[in-house]
């Protein structure tokens, strides 16, 4: 489908509204197709957040579907993973990967965004980096915490590293003694867990919902590393525990 494309940053959301608007003017019909709306920043950040809203509102006011859609540029990207996988992470966006093994990512972050922080982070290690996480956070900034494979040791679950990690999850992010601090440093700490979510409401509806258009639409490509048949689970869980997979692995009916 072809799209009128728009490229918006942060400082020039408002001026957006604007332009439309001066444009809309010679062109009775403007817009006659839907609008895509490029943000040069990752999804989740004050720029997506704010971005999202002017669509949503010029959308009403046009008569039009607004898309909003997230390129991160030069500096708004920063993955983590080890080095064998850095071109795959840039491949899909990454514009700078950092080796967590060898680096430690809380101090190259700050350098990359020259001290001020980061919009968004998601973690599935463990309290360990939560903490570093959130202190990376600048003020509206969220913190996903999805994971624990801090814990796990080759073929089995780490005992002491479960212990430990339980006890340091009570101050990773937000101990209940920080509940003033927290909001006066206005950031946001999310937790998920998908199983959990299955077993309250029996299905992620909910969760698959707002990516279904995309996803049918061809915007959203998952990325799957391999797949492999129910009766091979433990193969599956191997490949990941090996550290071969860079996407998803699926368990196939």
């Amino acid at each position: 489908m072809t799209s009128y494309r728009f490229v918006a940053g942060a400082v020039c959301l408002i001026g957006l509204v604007w332009s439309v608007g001066a444009v809309a003017q010679p062109a009775d019909a403007y817009p006659a197709r839907p609008v895509t709306i490029i943000v040069p920043f990752p999804a989740g950040g004050s720029a997506d957040l704010n971005a999202r809203t002017v669509a949503e509102r010029l959308s009403v006011a046009l008569g039009q579907p607004f898309i909003v859609e997230n390129k991160a540029g030069a500096s708004g990207n920063v993955g983590t993973a080890s080095a064998a996988k850095h071109d795959a992470i840039r491949a899909q966006g990454v514009a700078h990967a950092i080796d967590y093994r060898t680096t430690d990512f809380e101090a190259e972050v700050l350098r990359l965004t020259d001290g001020e922080g980061i919009d968004i982070a998601f973690d599935a290690i463990g309290p360990t980096s939560f903490r570093k996480d959130y202190r990376l956070l600048r003020p509206g900034g969220r913190l996903i915490c999805y994971g624990l494979s801090e814990i796990q040791s080759g073929e089995g679950r780490d005992i002491a590293a479960a212990v430990k990690g339980l006890v340091r999850m009570t101050t990773a992010t937000m101990p209940w003694w920080k509940s003033m601090a927290i909001m006066n440093e206005n950031k946001g700490v999310f937790g998920l867990n998908m199983l959990h979510w299955w077993d309250r409401e029996g299905s992620l509806d909910r969760v698959v919902a707002p990516l279904a258009d995309d996803l049918a639409a061809g915007r959203l490509e998952p990325v799957v590393a391999a797949s492999f048949p129910f009766e091979e689970a433990a193969a599956a869980h191997r490949y990941i525990h090996e550290r071969r997979n860079v996407g998803k692995v699926v368990l196939v009916p």
